[in-house]
């Protein structure tokens, strides 16, 4: 019987070592810091000026996040209307050029008003979209785009503009929209 030498045990070196854990630490409070710094918007529906006309709500946009943010363009997007005679319009865009080219600094405001959509029938069902296009972050040529759609519900001789979920074909309904508002526009 021979007599060998024992196998020596491999040496484990351990996985978690102090710079894995305090890389893993940056790592995840970097994170956190890109979400919380991330540009923020929020958009508020007023109360109408005319009770006459839904549209003349102002809608206030909001930077409600920590840092500026550029918005080139903003859009009124309006997905569908219908009057009382069953008139309707459906994909509408318009762009007023005082919304456009703004920077909002921290907690800053900025407000518009929509089209005056007139009609000598009463408006029964409408729903639209404050569409926004800002950059943030530094990123002067990345520009992205915050859908806030809304829908009118009349209350008496009031409208109220309710907020809704923007789902993928309003998405897709708004852009075609508003890509085919910039062709017209003569790509500004």
């Amino acid at each position: 019987m021979s007599h060998g030498k024992r196998p020596r045990r491999a040496v484990k070196t351990p996985s978690w070592t102090m710079p894995t854990i305090l890389g893993l630490i940056l790592s995840v409070l970097g994170l956190v810091g890109l979400v919380e710094l991330r540009p923020q918007l929020s958009v508020t529906p007023q109360e109408q000026l005319d009770r006459k006309h839904p549209f003349s709500a102002p809608f206030r946009i909001t930077n409600t996040g920590y840092l500026s943010i550029d918005i080139p363009k903003i859009y009124f997007y309006v997905d569908e209307l219908e009057d009382e005679h069953a008139n309707r319009m459906t994909r509408s865009t318009m762009n007023v050029p005082t919304w456009n080219g703004t920077t909002l600094e921290r907690g800053e405001s900025q407000t518009i008003i929509g089209p005056i959509y007139e009609s000598p029938f009463l408006i029964k069902k409408v729903e639209i979209a404050i569409v926004v296009n800002h950059r943030g972050w530094g990123m002067p040529y990345w520009t992205f785009r915050r859908y806030f759609r809304f829908q009118g519900i009349q209350s008496g001789d009031n409208w109220q503009w309710a907020p809704q979920p923007t789902d993928a074909p309003f998405i897709k309904r708004a852009d075609e929209s508003m890509d085919g508002a910039t062709k017209s526009d003569g790509a500004k």
